[in-house]
């Protein structure tokens, strides 16, 4: 397992050796495979609509692309306001 730098040198995502993705590009990749989505609410969300589900999943991965981007592109506000560090320095 590595840590890896997303988005910006301070925010970090595990990448672990067996996937060709760290987990924050991993999943979000997995909230947007409708093929995906459809098998897991099926297993794992009893009595859910999976379309609905499906939608609200890409909702979420939409929402946490835009929200990661306006906080590394906003020189106002610092990640610390939103992210917890690794480590206390």
């Amino acid at each position: 397992m590595k840590i890896v730098s997303i988005f910006t040198p301070k925010l970090f995502a595990f990448h672990y050796e067996n996937n060709d993705d760290n987990e924050y590009d991993r999943n979000i990749e997995l909230w947007q495979d409708a093929n995906y989505l459809h098998k897991f609410a099926g297993k794992y969300v009893p009595k859910k609509d999976p379309v609905k589900y499906i939608n609200d999943r890409f909702k979420d991965a939409e929402q946490i692309i835009d929200t990661i981007e306006e906080i590394t592109n906003n020189k106002k506000d610092k990640l610390e306001t939103f992210f917890q560090p690794l480590y206390e320095s």
